[in-house]
């Protein structure tokens, strides 16, 4: 019921043809919406030093995501992002199974354009990040994300975009260089291929392992409908390099919607 509310919320009308604005900052009223099931997966853990190398764990974890993240544009150079996530997971450790709901964060990120046309535009955004409390954690805590964004697109269908900025966890709990990069091009009249890579990296000292991952490089291929106003999405993601923590498999298929 929260998701169909925020839904009703950013959207504020019905589905209608956006306009062609710069690669970035949506027209006032207009963005896209997207729905994603993810399946995680994972039974081997990195070592303590940043690698690739991975042994058996002895827990093996499957989760299972549901997202809903989207853009809209404010009017002028403003837009907002949203990033809200809900998730179960099991735990299977020497044949004895517990479930329960994974931990996970909510975020919020206001866009401001520096500079932009119908081929390239630029930007900084601060990232509102809100991490629901758990038995580990003793409460909810926060983070804040200032980032710079930066986004092409060309009229055949290729695209690249990149968002790079350092995470701080309030409270002292550690600082986080988080950086995300994706490029796409159209394979086909109907169909549209991206290529996704993530890298997380800790700055200086580290005090909550709950809050704060370790060094972690992840990457993935997603396959998309490039006509439609629904348009299905299907990926995989894998995590390449990392270190003290599992590494994950990652199913991905989603839905999205301009509007």
């Amino acid at each position: 019921m929260v998701l169909v509310s925020i839904f009703a919320v950013l959207l504020g009308g019905t589905f209608v043809r956006p306009t062609r604005a710069d690669p970035l900052v949506p027209d006032a009223g207009h963005g896209t919406v997207k729905l994603e099931s993810k399946t995680i997966t994972s039974d081997r853990v990195f070592s303590g030093s940043f690698g690739t190398a991975t042994a058996p764990s002895k827990t093996r974890i499957v989760e299972h995501r549901l997202e809903f993240t989207g853009v809209r544009g404010l009017g002028g150079p403003w837009a907002v992002e949203f990033d809200l996530r809900a998730a179960q997971e099991s735990r299977t450790h020497r044949f004895k199974t517990t479930s329960g709901d994974a931990f996970q964060e909510q975020q919020l990120t206001v866009v401001r354009r520096q500079s932009g046309s119908r081929t390239f535009a630029d930007g900084v955004g601060l990232d509102f990040v809100v991490i629901p409390g758990a038995a580990a954690t003793a409460g909810a805590h926060y983070a804040l994300e200032p980032q710079y964004q930066l986004a092409t697109r060309r009229a055949e269908g290729t695209f690249a975009r990149l968002t790079v900025g350092p995470r701080f966890f309030l409270g002292g709990h550690g600082t986080q260089l988080r950086l995300t990069g994706a490029v796409g091009t159209r394979l086909l009249p109907a169909l549209s291929g991206e290529v996704k890579l993530s890298s997380y990296n800790v700055l200086g000292p580290k005090v909550s392992g709950y809050l704060v991952e370790d060094n972690l490089l992840r990457g993935g291929f997603f396959l998309k409908a490039a006509r439609g106003r629904l348009r299905p999405e299907l990926g995989y993601e894998r995590d390449f390099a990392g270190q003290r923590q599992h590494a994950q498999q990652r199913i991905d298929f989603a839905m999205s919607a301009a509007f």
